[in-house]
C-alpha cells in the first residue's frame, strides 16, 4: 500500500498521488456546496480508480442526495471501497470511513455518527467526518451535538489550515442553533471575510439576524 498525505496531512491510500489533489478539491467543493463537486470526484476517481477515500465519498454524496433511488448506488459505492481496499490496502482512517459508509447503507445514523465521532477523536483534522457529523447532528435535532462536534476538534485548526474559514462556518451555524447569537455571529463573519463563497456560513449568520428579529439587516446581509 502507497501512503500519501492530503491537503491537511492526513494519511491516505493512493496508487497515484495526483488523485489526491483532485480529491481535495472534491471535498473543498462539497464544503462549498459548489456545482463541480461531482466533476472533481470523477476525475479523481479516474486517475486512480482504487482510490478508496474517492469511493467512500461518492457513496457519502449519494446518501446526502436524500433519494432512495441512490441508496443501491451508495452500497456500490462501498463495495468499491471495500475491493479496492482489498488490493491496495486501506488506512485504519480510511477503514473507519468504509464502516461508517456501511452503517449509513444499513440504516444505522446513531451507529455511524459515533464513528464519525471516533474518527475526529484521532484525526480532528478529518473535515469530512466533521461535517458529516453537523449534518447528521442537525437533522436530528441534536444542537448540542452539533457545538460538541466542532468544539473538541478546534483544538487541531487554526488559520493557515486549508478549509479553515469552513470550520468556522460549521462552528457558527452550531452556535446559532445552540442560541449562542453572538459567538455565532462574530465567527459565522469571519468565516465569510476569509472565503466570502461560504454559504453555510453566509446562512448561519443570516439565521442569527432571523432570530434577532433584524428582518432588514439579514437581507441585505444576503445581497
Amino acid at each position: 500500500m502507497a501512503i500519501h498525505h492530503d491537503i491537511r496531512g492526513l494519511e491516505i491510500s493512493a496508487g497515484n498521488p495526483a488523485a489526491i489533489g483532485v480529491l481535495d478539491q472534491a471535498i473543498s467543493g462539497f464544503l462549498g456546496a459548489r456545482t463541480d463537486t461531482g466533476d472533481y470526484l470523477r476525475e479523481a476517481q479516474e486517475l486512480d480508480p482504487d482510490l478508496v477515500m474517492g469511493h467512500v465519498l461518492r457513496g457519502y454524496f449519494m446518501h446526502l442526495f436524500g433519494h432512495r433511488g441512490l441508496m443501491a448506488r451508495a452500497r456500490e459505492s462501498l463495495d468499491a471501497a471495500r475491493e479496492s481496499a482489498g488490493r491496495v490496502g486501506a488506512t485504519p482512517r480510511e477503514q473507519s470511513h468504509m464502516a461508517a459508509l456501511d452503517a449509513w447503507c444499513d440504516g444505522k445514523p446513531a451507529e455511524m455518527l459515533r464513528m464519525l465521532s471516533d474518527i475526529l477523536i484521532d484525526h480532528p483534522l478529518d473535515i469530512v467526518a466533521l461535517k458529516l457529523s453537523e449534518y447528521w447532528n442537525f437533522y436530528t435535532g441534536e444542537a448540542a451535538g452539533m457545538r460538541d462536534s466542532v468544539g473538541r476538534a478546534l483544538h487541531a485548526w487554526e488559520p493557515g489550515v486549508p478549509d479553515y474559514p469552513f470550520v468556522l462556518g460549521i462552528q457558527a451555524f452550531a452556535l446559532e442553533e445552540s442560541g449562542d447569537y453572538t459567538r455565532a455571529e462574530e465567527k459565522g463573519r469571519a468565516a465569510v471575510e476569509a472565503n466570502p463563497a461560504d454559504i453555510w456560513a453566509t446562512h448561519a449568520v443570516a439565521h442569527v439576524m432571523e432570530m434577532n428579529d433584524r428582518r432588514s439587516e439579514g437581507v441585505a446581509w444576503l445581497d
